[in-house]
């Protein structure tokens, strides 16, 4: 068989893994991320609703290209890689977070399904619209019956990407459940999805590095290689959950959130799921990130 040349559009190589499409797709993200980071920082910047329109609307269709054709390909161990270093750039640009947050981390605080299941389900809308039967990964889209009338196709059509939707969020949760990172995140965000009941889609960093556990701590800079040793203030080992519920130096401003949001022990579900769909749990609960964090850089500082 002779070897065609690559599409402009679609690139693959000799054994069809379309490694190199997926490349390509990455670099054209990046540059797109490169650009939103040139008006997006920690402090300032596009708001997060108009970066995640972006998202939907110029990435997605971006990455998405063609995945009726090489999605039997993503869980290539080097496709899916660079498949999520792909989303993770964008994900980044959306979240004010620490670079060393983990991507199922930043992808349940976007509210952005992981990138494998998004072109999932670009394939099988394809093949649904077009009324063919298909197996992709485990999941099954039935043929379209010839004897239904129009209405009843546009229905069943309906039906069956709401049941795709609903099958690969179940695939989303499942991963979520038994992931080993981002645990911390996990505890405010038992569930996956998409939550306009938030009371802000776009956390300040101070507040992300409490949601996400990255951030100053520095047990967490000792893990990294960045600090000498994880000792906080205090004598204990520092941590996002060290400062929120135990260290000694924060009693203050603990005791300030604790009579703010009117609960006396913190290490409860009723905080944890609340704080970031209650108003006023969510003002307190940002103060004290804000006034914790400033406070620390401050004693730091004068200290040195």
């Amino acid at each position: 068989m002779k070897k065609k040349k690559n599409s402009p559009y679609l690139l693959f190589d000799s054994q069809f893994t379309f490694l190199p499409h997926v490349k390509t797709l990455r670099d054209k993200v990046r540059i797109l991320a490169a650009q939103l980071g040139r008006v997006t920082r920690v402090d300032w910047g596009l708001k997060k609703k108009v970066l995640r329109v972006m998202y939907r609307a110029i990435c997605i269709p971006i990455v998405t290209y063609c995945s009726s054709i090489w999605v039997h390909r993503i869980y290539n161990s080097h496709v899916l890689r660079q498949l999520l270093a792909t989303q993770r750039v964008f994900l980044l640009a959306m979240c004010r977070a620490c670079r060393t947050t983990s991507t199922p981390a930043l992808q349940v605080l976007n509210g952005c399904i992981p990138l494998d299941l998004e072109i999932i389900r670009t394939a099988h809308r394809y093949h649904i619209r077009k009324g063919r039967g298909i197996t992709i990964h485990g999941l099954v889209v039935p043929e379209e019956s010839p004897d239904q009338g129009e209405d009843m196709r546009i229905y069943c059509k309906m039906l069956r990407m709401r049941t795709l939707d609903l099958d690969l969020m179940n695939i989303w949760q499942t991963r979520w459940q038994h992931s080993t990172k981002g645990r911390v995140t996990a505890r405010f965000f038992p569930k996956v999805g998409f939550f306009p009941r938030m009371v802000s889609q776009d956390p300040p960093f101070e507040l992300t590095c409490f949601l996400t556990g990255h951030g100053p701590f520095k047990a967490k800079l000792n893990k990294l290689g960045i600090s000498e040793d994880e000792n906080c203030l205090c004598g204990d080992c520092e941590t996002s959950e060290h400062l929120l519920f135990d260290c000694d130096v924060y009693n203050y401003e603990r005791r300030e959130l604790i009579r703010k949001i009117g609960i006396s022990n913190l290490m409860t579900d009723s905080f944890y799921e609340n704080v970031m769909f209650n108003t006023k749990m969510y003002q307190a609960f940002k103060d004290f990130a804000k006034s914790v964090l400033d406070r620390r850089r401050s004693i730091l500082q004068d200290s040195s």
